[in-house]
């Protein structure tokens, strides 16, 4: 075992007799020469200890009267959705008084943005100048944020250590010319939910998902023909919001097709995606809804057992137990991705990173909170318990709390074949939206396959040339 330092030994035990104090509802530290006997040290170690805390604003010196725990607190805004999403409202107060308990000096101010509108509200902020220290990012906002200025790089505050212990993938999400922007503290990846409900209607075994492809087009198909008319095998989201593409791109990645091949090269009128569009406007015109839907509006028809399967995020789970009171595994159960041509069960990780602004005034203190969140094995259990995210550090989502978890089994399963999807590709952001609605269009019936293909290589030159102009 390798000894801690004095200097750090000396400061855990100073923090944890100030903690005691503050649980006493005592202010004063003892002097300095019944200091150095209570811990055992010198009186240069001591100091050394004592300046640190001092300059952390943990502790002030007060002249002619002694040391007094400090009462000051600097403020951290911390900009994130759960706040202001129904069914994990409760999640992130808990988390806050936890991380209070342990940091007084450190107070966080919630600025809750509805996840639909977050990046829209934030870029308000931003022009307002009151950007937030702390900030919750998808990994599409993240690189837009990253790649407009406002994120400050983290490569001298996080700990070699730490890196290590979490997911290649989900850190090469945080990087950008081997800087770090970020640290995951959910991961999310998208798998199969089956409602059992709706199974059994259809005289279907509830406890026996699809597990290919082609076992999904059936069973989705049976579905529809063996239910009342207001219920359907499958339901996708088609609407115009951006980040819902990612809910086709598992069915591009299961025909092997993609946004771009190994090397980078843009691939998306590639003859295997368009094989994926077939299947999917062929099952969409055989079982699913028969009008565009949101990714609520699929949540809330597969919580009132209007539909047998849809591709949702772990976040489903608090959806689900809010809204329709259901509960996994006696009214849903989920499944990974069932596999394709690929021949391996393919998705895509949604990460929520954490990030730090260029405007945070304690930087230090941000990523003592972002450390928190990402590390506390607490924390990590609350959340989950809340929302159904499970955390990114690997050493707490191998914890025996999670493995032994059905639900939270089959993510870190899905997990080990998740990738990040595109999001670093300079013009994957840029087209995003051009994409989902043209690749819906197909999809829906509403556009020939080979007219939409031609459409979409059209815009992305165009943002292609104008981005090439530009720089």
């Amino acid at each position: 075992m390798v000894r801690k330092p004095q200097k750090t030994v000396t400061r855990e035990r100073l923090e944890a007799m100030i903690s005691e104090l503050e649980r006493q509802e005592v202010r004063k530290l003892p002097p300095e020469s019944e200091l150095m006997q209570l811990l055992d040290v010198g009186r240069n170690t001591l100091r050394g200890a004592v300046g640190e805390l001092e300059q952390e604003g943990r502790i002030e010196r007060i002249q002619g009267k002694g040391t007094y725990i400090s009462l000051r607190q600097d403020v951290l805004r911390f900009a994130n959705w759960m706040a202001a999403e129904t069914p994990s409202p409760d999640a992130l107060p808990r988390v806050i008084e936890g991380f209070h308990a342990i940091n007084p000096t450190t107070l966080i101010e919630s600025v809750g943005l509805p996840y639909r509108n977050y990046l829209s509200g934030m870029q308000g902020l931003i022009r307002d100048h009151e950007t937030p220290d702390v900030l919750l990012l998808t990994p599409y906002w993240l690189q837009q944020l990253h790649r407009a200025g406002v994120l400050r790089s983290l490569d001298d505050l996080v700990s070699p250590e730490n890196v290590n212990r979490r997911y290649t993938n989900d850190i090469e999400a945080c990087r950008d010319k081997d800087k770090l922007y970020a640290l995951n503290w959910t991961l999310a990846p998208l798998v199969l939910y089956y409602n059992k409900h709706v199974m059994r209607q259809a005289g279907l075994d509830p406890e026996r998902p699809p597990r290919t492809l082609e076992e999904l087009e059936q069973t989705a198909c049976y579905v529809q023909d063996n239910t009342d008319e207001r219920t359907y095998g499958i339901c996708l989201p088609f609407d115009p919001y951006e980040p819902n593409f990612m809910w086709l791109y598992v069915f591009l990645l299961s025909f092997e097709g993609g946004f771009t091949d190994a090397v980078g090269n843009i691939i998306i009128d590639g003859d295997r995606n368009r094989n994926a569009l077939q299947w999917l406007r062929s099952l969409v015109a055989r079982a699913g809804t028969p009008t565009r839907k949101t990714v609520h509006d699929t949540r809330i028809l597969f919580s009132t057992d209007h539909v047998a399967f849809i591709i949702d995020g772990p976040y489903g789970r608090a959806f689900y137990r809010s809204i329709g009171n259901k509960e996994f595994g006696k009214d849903y159960g989920v499944h990974t991705v069932p596999v394709g041509t690929s021949n391996r069960s393919e998705t895509v990780l949604l990460t929520h990173a954490l990030a730090i602004s260029n405007q945070c005034h304690h930087p230090d203190k941000a990523y003592k909170w972002i450390e928190y969140l990402t590390t506390n094995r607490e924390v990590a259990e609350v959340y989950f318990g809340e929302t159904g995210l499970v955390p990114a550090v690997r050493n707490v989502l191998h914890d025996r709390f999670f493995t032994e978890d059905e639900f939270a089994g089959t993510l870190i399963q899905q997990i080990e074949t998740a990738g990040i999807g595109p999001v670093r590709h300079e013009l994957f952001g840029p087209s995003l939206p051009f994409m989902m609605q043209v690749l819906s269009e197909i999809v829906l019936g509403e556009r020939e396959l080979d007219e939409g293909m031609t459409f979409l290589n059209s815009i992305l030159e165009i943002i292609a040339r104008s981005r090439s102009m530009l720089a």
